[in-house]
């Protein structure tokens, strides 16, 4: 901060930039109210730099966050999609099984009728 001070000497009363060099006019809004900094400028400066701070940091975590949750929803549809295909597996080996006997059956008595 204390660079900062010793950098921007100068403060626009109506938008609140600070400035460099003293000027008749703000460079930023071109009004004619521009007068040197106090402390509570600085001040103020401070607070607002640590809100936005704390509101980008915010953001962040927010994102971050939203990201998280989007993978978590990702990984979960996929361990659903792997369940649901083993399942059907199973159920396409069940039926194959089931088929097979019955084709074993099917040729038992099939046999037994020649035999009679």
């Amino acid at each position: 901060m204390k660079t900062f001070k010793k950098t921007f000497k100068f403060i626009c009363d109506e938008c609140g930039e600070f400035a460099q060099t003293e000027t008749e006019y703000c460079e930023i809004c071109g009004t004619k109210t521009m007068r040197k900094a106090t402390n509570d400028d600085y001040a103020k400066y401070e607070k607002g730099t640590m809100r936005e701070a704390k509101r980008e940091a915010k953001e962040t975590r927010m994102v971050f966050d939203k990201a998280q949750n989007a993978e978590k929803v990702e990984i979960k549809a996929e361990k659903v999609a792997e369940k649901a295909a083993e399942k059907a597996e199973k159920e396409a080996e069940k039926a194959a099984e089931k088929a097979e006997k019955e084709a074993e059956k099917e040729a038992e008595k099939e046999a037994e009728k020649e035999a009679e």
